[in-house]
């Protein structure tokens, strides 16, 4: 029988030669069972975690399963497939789909094998679990260190990490030190609080960004790219250079549909919240400046990415870009709603637009060439009473 190999490692803990010990055990056991390997259907993911649907080599696997060019797949164990249990699932049955096979060297199971189908199912539910387990530890971890006042992964522009307590040697002799804290990067620093006063002098974002690529100004991730309105703006908004941190203010959950993972934010009751004045780069007088400069500039603009129409702070798009003469103006008597064009071309019609979109009872409908006209007309004649 023809057999693919696919192998994957995920994280620092792991070898990259790990990689190379999966593919010589699966030649192990197709040697043993008189499997022939297509070299030319080995298929690696490197430092990709199993959770994930959107790797390069399980995508390539995937392929070449729908075009019959294989018989079987030999994989380590099954969480090299996936961690997670519903995707492990998936990816099986859409290789049983296409009459392809899946053994596993390690945990001695067989898809064809009728009654191996209990024990993927509980290899993937033990799987998952290890998945789980280890980010319950990892964040028991990292809070244990915030409350010994270390920093955990929160390094930022305008700042560097130092070790600091004693030296110890991890489970493969590396020097690792007791914890890290932070402290400002004098050179980094100077940059942000030039921002920080040329936004509040009425520099625009992408102004600020020119100014820095011009002068070759390196961001903390140094890229060809250089600086973007989007760095600049959080750089603006985090509270960070006001010595204030927040450590566990979101978590990110993993999307069943893509593996990929999303921030959502967490109950303010579960944030560290740790204010130190030494770590201050921004005045307060300049911060407050910023902010009142940054709620001035969101009024003006439509939400950004992910949110649909204005923000209530931002007041009503017919407001604040009116399509017509009078968009804005007018409200309903009914519900309050904003009056502006909904139905016709050219001339077209005023009307509710909480009505147009089912939310008022107000069905009223009037041309809008006679609005203008009657409102304009008796705007003069109140303009002549009053000269």
């Amino acid at each position: 029988m023809r057999a693919a190999i696919y192998a994957r490692y995920s994280s620092e803990n792991q070898r990259p030669e790990s990689i190379e010990d999966q593919i010589a055990a699966c030649r192990g056991l197709a040697a043993q069972r008189e499997f022939t390997v297509l070299e030319d259907h080995i298929y690696r993911d490197q430092a990709q975690s199993g959770a994930r649907r959107d790797r390069h080599g399980l995508a390539s696997l995937l392929a070449g399963a729908q075009g019959r060019q294989f018989d079987l797949v030999l994989v380590d164990d099954l969480s090299r497939l996936a961690r997670d249990n519903y995707l492990m699932l998936s990816v099986l049955a859409e290789l049983h789909f296409e009459g392809v096979r899946v053994v596993s060297v390690a945990d001695g199971l067989d898809s064809n094998d009728e009654e191996a189908t209990l024990a993927i199912q509980i290899r993937g539910i033990f799987n998952e679990l290890q998945l789980r387990d280890l980010k319950k530890k990892t964040l028991r971890g990292q809070l244990g260190q915030k409350r010994r006042g270390f920093s955990v992964g929160e390094r930022t522009y305008g700042y560097k990490s130092i070790p600091v307590g004693t030296i110890q040697m991890d489970k493969k002799g590396r020097p690792r030190p007791e914890g890290y804290k932070m402290e400002v990067e004098p050179r980094e620093a100077a940059q942000v609080l030039r921002i920080f006063k040329v936004y509040a002098d009425g520099y625009s974002l992408t102004r600020i960004v020119r100014m820095l690529n011009e002068e070759s100004i390196p961001g903390r991730i140094r890229t060809s790219k250089g600086w973007s309105p989007a760095t600049v703006s959080r750089l603006l908004d985090n509270e960070k250079y006001i010595g204030k941190w927040v450590w566990n203010k979101s978590e990110s959950r993993r999307d069943p549909r893509t593996g990929r993972r999303r921030r959502f934010e967490k109950p303010e009751s579960e944030w560290i919240i740790h204010e130190d004045e030494s770590l201050r780069i921004v005045p307060k007088d300049l911060w407050d400046r910023v902010r009142t400069r940054r709620q001035s500039v969101r009024r003006s603009f439509p939400g950004g990415k992910g949110r649909k129409g204005f923000s209530k702070e931002q007041g009503s798009r017919q407001t604040q870009f009116p399509t017509h003469l009078l968009s804005g103006t007018m409200t309903c008597g009914e519900c309050g709603a904003a009056i502006a064009q909904v139905s016709g071309k050219s001339g077209g019609y005023y009307g509710c637009l909480g009505a147009a979109k089912g939310a008022c009872e107000n069905k009223m409908l009037v041309r809008r060439t006679l609005v203008e006209k009657v409102i304009l007309s008796s705007t003069r004649t109140s303009r002549r009473r009053s000269a």
